[in-house]
């Protein structure tokens, strides 16, 4: 277990994100550039909230025209105070 003390309003770093297979796999492509993708979709969003941070992967994620798998991000944030 580790304790990490966030000041109010900080955004957890996207590192901490987790996801299903469904954004990153795609059939006939290598699972580690969709990987790839993920992560730099996170590392060019400047979003302030999960909903607004997840929402560019997803929407590229439900783009593609041969996805047979779920689409699941899991982000955390601490709120504001």
């Amino acid at each position: 277990m580790t304790e990490l003390r966030l000041p109010a309003g900080s955004v957890l770093a996207l590192a901490l994100a987790l996801y299903t297979d469904g954004p990153v796999e795609q059939p006939g492509a290598d699972i580690g550039q969709g990987i790839d993708r993920l992560r730099s979709a996170f590392a060019h969003t400047r979003a302030v909230s999960p909903e607004d941070t997840a929402e560019r992967p997803v929407r590229e994620a439900r783009r593609a025209p041969d996805r047979p798998d779920d689409i699941a991000l899991l982000l955390t944030c601490r709120p504001g105070g």
